[in-house]
């Protein structure tokens, strides 16, 4: 199955299931919701964040870090650094043979 750019928001991640903030409906700093944003204005910036970390993959670990400067770069867009882990949480969804070569963390308790 092809999922879109944006279909990743309802899969659960690594420590559970997603923030409600995947939604989008949360602005500030709702670092999902901001990373959702982007991926919905920027098609062209995520499909090549894609591509590249499907290109990479077979040569071993794949850093979300280097991916996320490089499209910096190439597209002369602004990419918070607080967007790494939702975004290396859509690679894995987008591509879920990438699961095995970027690190991801797990989410620290929100809330009281």
């Amino acid at each position: 199955m092809q999922l879109d750019l944006t279909s990743w928001q309802a899969a659960p991640t690594i420590a559970g299931p997603r923030p409600t903030s995947a939604d989008g409906t949360r602005p500030s700093r709702d670092y999902t919701a901001q990373w959702c944003a982007f991926v919905e204005t920027r098609h062209d910036v995520a499909a090549w964040i894609l591509d590249e970390a499907r290109r990479r993959a077979p040569h071993g670990r794949v850093a979300v870090a280097n991916l996320v400067e490089e499209a910096r770069l190439r597209f002369k867009v602004t990419i918070n650094n607080s967007w790494r882990a939702p975004a290396a949480d859509w690679l894995v969804v987008m591509a879920p043979e990438l699961d095995a070569v970027i690190e991801r963390r797990k989410r620290k308790a929100v809330g009281p």
